[in-house]
């Protein structure tokens, strides 16, 4: 096998290599991309994980589906309430749940391709 061929061969392989420690992603690069920042702190890591997807921030992870609840931490805490949503209830005068961020542009960050 010539050099060329085998580093053409390494080259594909690493293209399906994952960073262990999942995909960057930060509220600014998000925004940036037209999508709303879903949490309350600013960066992190999104994890795919054999079906499970996890948020984690330093040492702590966050379950982002039901595979992943079983392992990791609530969302919750970090979640952050819909602000259009807010104003408008405190507008109305409403009280009850508030909506939450959609997770989405999370779970879709560093999805695996088939």
């Amino acid at each position: 096998m010539s050099i060329r061929a085998a580093l053409a061969r390494v080259g594909r392989a690493l293209i399906h290599v994952r960073d262990p420690r999942g995909t960057r992603i930060t509220r600014r690069r998000l925004e940036a991309a037209g999508d709303r920042w879903p949490l309350t702190v600013p960066s992190g890591y999104v994890v795919h994980d054999r079906g499970a997807i996890y948020f984690r921030r330093w040492l702590r992870t966050y379950a982002l589906n039901g595979l992943a609840r079983g392992h990791h931490r609530d969302i919750t805490p970090i979640w952050r309430e819909d602000p259009d949503i807010v104003a408008a209830m405190r507008d109305a005068g409403a009280t009850g749940t508030i909506p939450k961020v959609p997770l989405t542009p999370l779970l879709n960050t560093g999805r695996p391709t088939p």
